[in-house]
């Protein structure tokens, strides 16, 4: 069986991060790619956690809701196509050992076997990491529309309108 350094020196190759710098004190193992995808990977029991930020929540109550009421919406219109799971990470409560978290925000994780084969975790990495993308980008534009125009004339006021 394969542990997760094994798994994470396949996925390196297989990827070229040849960077990948070895996990820290707490078993984490932290990536950084471009366009601001930050992933961490780690165990948890018998299974390897994936998890990225998403977005940090805004400190204003009513943004922030609209926000995760938004996100909610979409989990479950995309559940099908996009397996990964949207979560909320409040202020002092981060999944990830070691990390103390200030803010609250929303995460995109996903959880595999440790006993994983090599070449689907690979698979599974790539396929989350579209995931993460594609809510980062879906996140960021609900939260410009909200910080955008208001009333009448926003791009969320005609949401529930199906043609």
């Amino acid at each position: 069986m394969a542990g997760i350094d094994d798994l994470m020196r396949a996925l390196a190759e297989t990827t070229g991060w040849s960077g990948l710098a070895a996990p820290d004190s707490f078993g984490v193992w932290r990536v950084s790619l471009e366009e601001d995808l930050d992933a961490v990977f780690f165990l948890l029991g018998h299974s390897i956690v994936m998890r990225g930020v998403v977005v940090d929540l805004p400190n204003e109550r009513v943004e922030a809701g609209s926000l995760c009421d938004t996100a909610a919406r979409r989990q479950v219109a995309v559940l099908r196509e996009r397996p990964s799971i949207l979560a909320l990470e409040m202020s002092g409560q981060s999944l990830v050992p070691g990390e103390d978290l200030a803010a609250a925000r929303l995460v995109c994780f996903r959880t595999l076997p440790l006993n994983t084969d090599r070449n689907d975790f690979v698979e599974e990495v790539q396929g989350w990491l579209n995931d993460l993308a594609w809510w980062k980008a879906e996140l960021e534009m609900s939260k410009d529309r909200q910080n955008g125009l208001s009333g009448i004339f926003s791009m969320d006021a005609f949401a529930d309108i199906r043609l």
